[in-house]
């Protein structure tokens, strides 16, 4: 399964630095990754988590860090009515510019792999459990205080991915590139979508447009695509009563045949068997 880029700056055009709760996670897959830090801290509730190429679980208290591009996905709760969770995103930017935020800097440079903070100090849950009830100046206030005790202190987190999704080379202008690509895609999904077309808007040749997207994604433009819109409809599949035939169609697959072709090469399964299987 591949992961999906998540367009975070339009929603926080408004705050550079948002926090909100979660209430229910869910039990489907969304692996995502985003430009912004995301800091998950779990008040209550259990459940499987996916940090680069770590598959391991979160329980109540526990708070995790993960970077820039980092793939993550905190979405699988054991129980969708115990899940209270507190998400946290910022732009590293934020952080430039001031030099007494070098130690925060660093622990974010860590978070580059994902860290895990099993004991989070008491300082710093009482200041999370205030956060959302805060003005927007002292949420990102709060936000800030509870960086800098976490980097100042001795509470120790555990690294937890051995892989960095964003490529030594991802420079502002790939950036960029990249935010435009997955803004076209999204708003496009639902039609064919060719390379030639994706060059294009990078202004790159179609050879050098697909060597940057594999150099980015770790695969193909048209293998991306493919996961993208099944993975899509897997989430379709499992949380509406949408015919499965509309399903395909929706997710930008030109045939049915062709949908069920590439779901079944992927799933193992029919779309239908999998509807079957994911609601029983």
């Amino acid at each position: 399964m591949l992961p999906f880029y998540e367009y975070l700056a339009e929603q926080n055009k408004q705050q550079s630095i948002s926090v909100r709760s979660m209430t229910e996670m869910g039990n489907y897959s969304y692996w995502h990754f985003h430009q912004e830090i995301e800091i998950f801290y779990s008040v209550t509730g259990a459940g499987k988590c996916i940090v680069g190429d770590y598959a391991g679980r979160y329980s109540p208290g526990e708070l995790v860090i993960a970077g820039s591009f980092l793939p993550h996905d905190f979405n699988y709760a054991d129980d969708n009515d115990r899940t209270n969770n507190i998400l946290i995103h910022f732009n590293p930017q934020v952080l430039s510019g001031i030099a007494e935020f070098a130690p925060i800097r660093r622990l974010i440079d860590e978070a580059r792999y994902g860290i895990a903070f099993k004991r989070v100090p008491e300082e710093v849950r009482e200041r999370l459990s205030r956060l959302e009830k805060e003005s927007p100046a002292n949420r990102a206030a709060g936000v800030l205080s509870i960086l800098a005790h976490l980097s100042e202190s001795n509470a120790s987190y555990e690294v937890l991915s051995s892989i960095d999704f964003s490529p030594d080379a991802m420079d502002d202008r790939s950036s960029k590139r990249l935010n435009a690509v997955i803004s076209f895609i999204t708003q496009n999904q639902h039609r064919s979508i060719s390379v030639d077309e994706m060059a294009k808007l990078c202004n790159l040749s179609t050879p050098a447009f697909c060597r940057w997207f594999k150099q980015v994604f770790k695969t193909s433009f048209v293998s991306y695509m493919t996961a993208r819109r099944v993975d899509l409809a897997c989430h379709l599949l499992e949380t509406s009563s949408l015919g499965v035939s509309l399903i395909g169609d929706r997710v930008g697959f030109d045939s049915y045949s062709n949908f069920n072709r590439a779901f079944t090469k992927l799933k193992s399964v029919p779309p239908r068997e999998y509807r079957k299987f994911a609601t029983a």
